[in-house]
């Protein structure tokens, strides 16, 4: 089987410039990784992900000596995998790319799929396929057809109430420039795009947010966008806007509902 290792592609804020791109990466292309097989932070022994059946067998077929394989034989003292800035592919039907294979999957700092790399904070290099990455990517291509399929049957109030989710302020007297703004945010991140118009709490999260931009709610404390401590007066209705929306929605709260809307309708005739 044939894979490839390479590393895990982040947005970095410094580093060296690309003089093809002139964006910042992390490395020039011409630059290689020296990897070597760490230490287990735990045990103290050496990562090389073979069992003792793997190792007999691989040192059989690299022909090396018995025991030279073993965690703790001089062998991997001067061990290394030499990783260029394409990556490197490595055969696992070969006994030098499956030593690779092997010592590379036991280190914490490679991930066995796009996906994991996606998740992890500690990942540097990832281990994929071609079948995994036309998966991914035909994966992203849905995200994207999906977004704009959305988009296009959006009607002018679900666009002026989605700017609300996205934290902006839409002009309403302008749809043409609204339905712009939006489109440059489906642009940005169509997975995040259809995160926030599929929401099940939409609705609910646009009402409670007009409530907060009209100055009905406020928002106290630490915290980033709406996720932040709510209230009503001196009434804390939640740490958020989903906290806040179950709070208001509470049968035993429908007194605080009421009393939103009062104070809603207040600042609406105050403006008018």
């Amino acid at each position: 089987m044939l894979v490839k290792l390479k590393r895990v592609e982040r947005k970095v804020t410094w580093g060296v410039v690309d003089n093809k791109t002139g964006e910042i990466v992390q490395k020039y292309d011409n630059c290689s990784d020296k990897w070597v097989p760490g230490l287990d932070r735990v045990t103290g022994v050496l990562r090389t992900g073979l069992t003792s059946q793997e190792e007999r067998d691989l040192e059989e077929e690299l022909g090396l000596e018995t025991g030279e394989l073993a965690k703790s034989s001089p062998f991997w003292s001067n061990y290394s995998i030499i990783i260029p800035a394409e990556g490197i592919v490595l055969d696992t039907a070969d006994p030098s790319g499956l030593l690779k294979y092997k010592i590379l999957m036991a280190d914490p700092t490679v991930a066995s799929s796009l996906e994991e790399a996606n998740r992890s904070a500690v990942a540097e290099y990832v281990i994929t396929s071609e079948g995994q990455e036309a998966k991914s990517k035909n994966s992203k291509r849905d995200i994207i057809a999906n977004a704009y399929a959305e988009f296009a049957k959006m009607t002018t109030v679900e666009i002026i109430d989605s700017l609300f989710m996205f934290g902006k302020d839409p002009d309403v007297t302008d749809v043409e420039v609204s339905k712009n703004i939006l489109g440059e945010l489906l642009e940005k991140d169509p997975a995040k795009f259809l995160s926030v118009v599929g929401d099940k709490m939409f609705k609910d999260k646009v009402w409670l947010i007009r409530m907060i931009k009209a100055g009905v709610v406020s928002k106290r404390g630490v915290g980033y966008g709406f996720d932040v401590p709510l209230y009503f007066g001196d009434i804390v209705l939640g740490k958020g806007l989903e906290e806040a929306i179950a709070y208001i929605r509470d049968k035993e709260n429908q007194n605080i509902y009421v009393g939103l809307k009062k104070a809603h309708e207040q600042v609406v005739k105050q403006k008018a």
